[in-house]
């Protein structure tokens, strides 16, 4: 992950509710304590649900409850870092995640909770985000983020101004960028599956997407470290999130009167870019 700079992740992190989560930089992976830490932030931040209206999902609200389901889980994902082979492939992980996914749904529903497929693959996919953050994640562990997935949310799935998220992911779904969508919240196994395959294909075919997109955003503080990429580096899903998603949050920003806190002419280009 070597363009996941400490700057993004504080990027990351600093946007996290609630508050606490921030101590996440000094959790390691290494303690399968740590993992349920993270495990039960995220899960009771609300971060895998934000379903509205009819979808809206009942779901466990005491911490010692929480911690104590996702336990098993996160006993796989300790497993996962310390006592099996890096992915060698994508197809390697892609069978892993479904089995954590899995894991999820079927630890809460025995504690009477009913989840989707669409908030289980986003509680993983964040929460390697969260993991990508320990302090011992980057040092130790970079192999196994390698084929991670990109968490499809309310960023990456509605578009907020970004073209990769607009085009791909929308025509990934229907072909076309002004149908409507399934709610990310709301998606099957193999929706999923397939917008994942697809970002994944896309991402690595256009390498230098990445470095477009940095060149326009030099003048954000959070990217005046983070380096151009070479010409054969291949940017994975799990990267491209990253940053992908600290540029989406700063062209959401607005100012006390309501206007967008970036100039038109900056939105204009980062919205040429695909």
């Amino acid at each position: 992950m070597c363009i996941v700079t400490e700057e993004m992740r504080k990027e990351f992190i600093a946007g996290l509710r609630p508050s606490y989560a921030k101590m996440l930089t000094a959790k390691s992976i290494g303690s399968v304590n740590d993992i349920v830490f993270g495990a039960t932030e995220l899960y009771l931040s609300g971060t895998p649900f934000h379903n509205r209206g009819a979808n809206r999902q009942s779901r466990m609200s005491n911490k010692d409850d929480v911690a104590v389901i996702l336990d098993p889980l996160c006993v796989k994902i300790h497993h996962y870092f310390f006592e099996s082979p890096a992915p060698s492939h994508q197809d390697g992980f892609d069978a892993i995640h479904k089995e954590l996914c899995e894991q999820f749904l079927e630890s809460f529903k025995k504690a009477g909770y009913t989840h989707t497929y669409g908030n289980a693959q986003k509680f993983i996919n964040v929460l390697f985000k969260y993991l990508a953050c320990y302090e011992d994640a980057e040092r130790f562990f970079k192999e196994k983020f390698k084929y991670c997935h990109m968490a499809l949310d309310r960023y990456t799935y509605n578009g907020y101004r970004l073209p990769f998220y607009r085009d791909v992911v929308y025509a990934s779904m229907h072909g076309k960028s002004n149908e409507k969508l399934t709610a990310w919240s709301q998606l099957t196994e193999s929706e999923y599956h397939r917008v994942a395959k697809d970002i994944a294909d896309y991402i690595s075919s256009h390498p230098k997407t990445y470095n477009e997109y940095l060149k326009t955003c030099h003048s954000l503080s959070v990217f005046v470290s983070v380096p151009l990429l070479c010409e054969d580096y291949v940017l994975t899903p799990f990267e491209a999130e990253f940053f992908l998603w600290a540029i989406a949050k700063r062209c959401q920003e607005k100012e006390e009167n309501g206007a967008y806190t970036y100039t038109a002419a900056f939105v204009r280009n980062i919205k040429s870019l695909l």
